[in-house]
């Protein structure tokens, strides 16, 4: 959980009565799947999981300050670091190996993030993905094992509001045991090129953990209408965690030697599925720090552990050390023979530590399990249908829910509007399948927008008054755009499946009515031919140089594509195959263990930086039609080659 999603959640709830603030911020679902836990059964009742809010203080940030910060940290909205990957075991596998697959969803760059390599030595034998500059396979397989990460989403981060006191020209900061320190110093030169260097002076307090002293930087100067003094503690500051062993990755020879190299992986904390030749596994990686004695950690329902800035003198919040790497989350060889994870909570309901309060919603890594689950004779060509799976059974339930309210609605012009009429016949029919052309997913999407306006509008009205905000106060847009929780879409579940009275606004008696003026706001948008509004319109796909951009003048000057364009296209973020304009797989890979010629791989673009290269886009058409290239680990016919000659 990165930290202005804290600062972001603290000032949304401050507008909203604490009851509904608490039904917006859900930490599980029923639909769970951790990979060390049974499979849930979904055919048991669930409720509503109210989580009482975190102790809060009062916030004095602008909405405004929040938005920019969080724009600059991620200007690709839609962009939120995601992946899937599954491992599949030998029993259930065609070839009788188990199979390793994986897609990493990251923002779409031309070129892409990653580099495809493979290294060939003495001591090593490895194919897979990398980053510019790094001399090691990061995801991929060697003779003996494939593995694959997905983000955890862990929570690593913490903003405390810090107690300072300033005597005779020096600021002391106050730490929990009550004594004092100095606030240090730390000069930053900023080199512009062609303008003035900026000089940075970045006062830092302290945090201790496991007997090392790191860097606590004040953020406050980032929010110029914040009073407070605030500082955030991250893992990454300390330099322990700053540690990748690749090279014992690249030569592990079986799944324990992989899981031992991967005890010194810092940051960040990751989610590892992998294989040797018969055994499949999964073990978190990177560190997470216990907050205050490990017996208040216990779990994730009813965690004490903060969402929201905390109080630096916070005894329970204090960083007593990491989660001990033999204590992460971790399973082999699972009865069902199917791992896989998907950004969704991995720790069990009777896990003993805190990781996060906020993991994706879980419909991705249903949807895989589904896919897989119970099957035998699973083949690479299997797990690449997976990668491309369109459906979600949010929008499928949403479809339904959406339906009934149209057919329902017991206000005058909204019952006898028939385009209305003609959407819920439309949404009858859905399949649950977001595909570029479907008239059904755009009307669940929009109507979805819609329905959340609606209520976080109306509800922050009648909790700060119906009246213009005074200058200074957060308008009604500035506060919708905060509500950035990852686990949205399971309290938008919830929310409409269960339809409570209190989350009903004003004039609405019932969610039939309030769902169905949702949908008249969302066909305003439509064209006249609902049956042609195509959710791929609204939502493309492009690809752009950074540089030179997509198609535009440079792209006609230079006489190549400098990218992709703007294409239609399926998918969301709660789809295998999640999408969004300038969001998606980043790659995709498949190891089946049988042999090394069974890989399988690509990336979004090419391997070049160059528009005028001919493998600057030459995989952007496979990738967008959902195929892939053998990648052999034991490839030996080169069509280039390139000498480097240290001078």
């Amino acid at each position: 959980m990165e930290f202005p999603q804290k600062l972001n959640r603290e000032t949304l709830s401050a507008h909203l009565p604490a009851t509904l603030a608490a039904d917006l911020y859900p930490i599980t679902s029923w639909r769970d799947h951790p990979p060390a836990a049974a499979a849930p059964n979904l055919t048991a009742p669930h409720e509503l999981i109210e989580v009482p809010l975190d102790k809060s203080q009062a916030s004095t940030v602008a909405p405004r300050d929040l938005l920019h910060i969080s724009q600059l940290l991620n200007p690709c909205a839609e962009c939120v670091a995601g992946s899937n990957n599954w491992a599949i075991a030998a029993d259930r596998s065609a070839s009788g190996a188990p199979i390793v697959s994986n897609d990493m969803h990251l923002t779409l760059n031309a070129p892409d993030i990653w580099y495809q390599a493979a290294l060939h030595t003495t001591a090593l034998n490895v194919t897979g993905f990398t980053l510019p500059g790094v001399p090691f396979v990061i995801v991929g397989r060697n003779n003996n094992v494939a593995w694959s990460v997905t983000a955890l989403l862990g929570d690593t981060q913490d903003v405390r509001i810090e107690h300072l006191m300033t005597s005779n020209g020096v600021t002391q900061f106050q730490l929990p045991d009550g004594t004092w320190q100095p606030v240090a110093h730390h000069p930053e030169l900023i080199r512009v090129r062609g303008g003035h260097d900026v000089s940075l002076d970045v006062l830092t307090t302290t945090t201790s953990i496991g007997g090392v002293t790191i860097p606590t930087p004040i953020i406050s100067p980032l929010y110029p209408t914040e009073h407070r003094t605030l500082a955030l503690a991250w893992t990454v500051y300390d330099p322990t965690t700053v540690n990748a062993p690749l090279l014992a990755v690249d030569s592990a020879v079986d799944g324990p030697s992989l899981v031992a190299a991967f005890s010194s992986f810092g940051t960040p904390a990751l989610s590892l599925v992998y294989a040797d030749v018969h055994h499949i596994g999964y073990h978190t990686i990177g560190r997470i720090p216990v907050r205050g004695p490990a017996t208040q950690n216990a779990g994730h329902i009813g965690s004490p552990i903060a969402s929201v800035p905390i109080d630096a003198l916070d005894a329970a919040q204090i960083w007593s050390g990491y989660i001990p790497y033999d204590k992460l989350p971790a399973v082999t060889d699972p009865s069902g023979g199917i791992i896989a994870t998907a950004n969704s909570r991995i720790a069990p309901d009777d896990y003993p530590y805190y990781i996060s309060n906020d993991w994706f919603a879980p419909y991705r890594t249903e949807r895989i399990y589904h896919q897989l689950t119970g099957r035998t004779g699973l083949t690479p060509t299997d797990s690449l249908a997976v990668d491309n799976d369109l459906h979600s059974e949010l929008a499928l339930v949403l479809a339904q829910r959406y339906a009934y309210a149209l057919d329902h609605a017991d206000a005058g012009a909204l019952a006898a509007d028939s385009r209305l009429h003609h959407a819920a016949d439309l949404l009858r029919g859905f399949d649950g399948n977001i595909a570029a052309n479907s008239a059904p997913a755009s009307i669940v999407a929009g109507t979805t927008y819609e329905l959340y306006t609606l209520l976080l509008t109306a509800q922050i009205q009648a909790h700060d008054g119906a009246a213009k905000p005074a200058k200074g106060e957060p308008t009604l847009n500035e506060l919708l755009f905060l509500y950035t929780w990852h686990n949205q879409d399971t309290a938008l579940e919830n929310l409409v499946t269960q339809q409570p009275v209190r989350w009903l606004p004003s004039g609405y008696p019932n969610w039939n009515d309030l769902i169905a003026t949702a949908a008249a706001h969302a066909l305003r948008k439509a064209p006249s031919n609902l049956d042609s509004w195509g959710y791929g319109l609204a939502h493309p796909v492009e690809i752009a140089h950074p540089l030179f951009g997509s198609q535009g003048f440079v792209s006609r000057l230079l006489g190549v594509a400098t990218g992709t364009g703007r294409i239609p296209n399926g998918g969301n973020a709660n789809t295998v195959r999640a999408s969004g304009l300038h969001f998606g797989p980043s790659e995709r890979f498949t190891a089946d263990l049988s042999s090394t010629s069974a890989t399988f791989a690509n990336i979004t673009t090419g391997e070049s930086e160059n528009p005028a290269s001919p493998y600057f886009l030459d995989q952007f058409g496979a990738w967008f039609a959902g195929t892939t290239y053998m990648t052999p680990l034991d490839h030996t016919t080169a069509t280039h080659t390139l000498t480097l000659t240290p001078q």
